[in-house]
């Protein structure tokens, strides 16, 4: 068995995450609210996503009606998607 912060950290390394395009998002709430980890507020006008608090259930990318959930994957996720 592997110490839990080299299990953290390794995860970390092939991790997709949603992420906010503040261009497209309308403020409407939807994926403050239908977030289950509640890792989602609003600043500015615009949806802001806690990665501490997320656990990558992506409702937020699924319920966006203006499609300003996007995915933001780490660079170990982009080398390997590229091969």
């Amino acid at each position: 068995m592997l110490p839990a912060w080299i299990v953290h950290y390794a995860g970390n390394l092939f991790t997709v995450r949603p992420e906010i395009d503040w261009k497209k998002c309308t403020a409407c709430g939807a994926c403050v609210n239908n977030c289950p980890a509640e890792a989602i507020h609003m600043d500015r006008g615009h949806a802001v996503i806690d990665d501490n608090k997320c656990i990558l259930c992506y409702c937020c990318r699924e319920l966006c009606p203006a499609e300003a959930v996007k995915s933001r994957k780490s660079l170990v996720a982009r080398l390997l998607s590229h091969s």
